[in-house]
């Protein structure tokens, strides 16, 4: 938390697009051993959103899905269905 005579100046958003290709592979990850919202080639995507059901979180800005990059926030958060998924 700031003091509370800081103002909070907001940062520019830093992410990666994600075309049709690419997202459709972030949410079809949990078929293989890839973590549910990370591309095979991405090797800093972390989040930390609390619970055991598998989940990941995107940005949706500018009308185009999107991984945010370093801090910048999430729109969504995108669970599975718990129970059994077919593999």
């Amino acid at each position: 938390m700031l003091p509370p005579e800081q103002p909070y100046v907001k940062g520019p958003l830093s992410y990666d697009i994600l075309d049709q290709r690419k997202l459709e592979t972030v949410l079809s990850a949990y078929k293989s051993d890839i973590p549910l919202g990370m591309l095979e080639e991405e090797e800093d995507f972390r989040i930390s959103v609390a619970g055991v059901q598998e989940k990941t979180a995107l940005l949706f800005v500018e009308g185009q899905w999107c991984i945010p990059k370093g801090n910048t926030p999430t729109t969504h958060i995108i669970k599975l269905p718990i129970g059994e998924i077919q593999r």
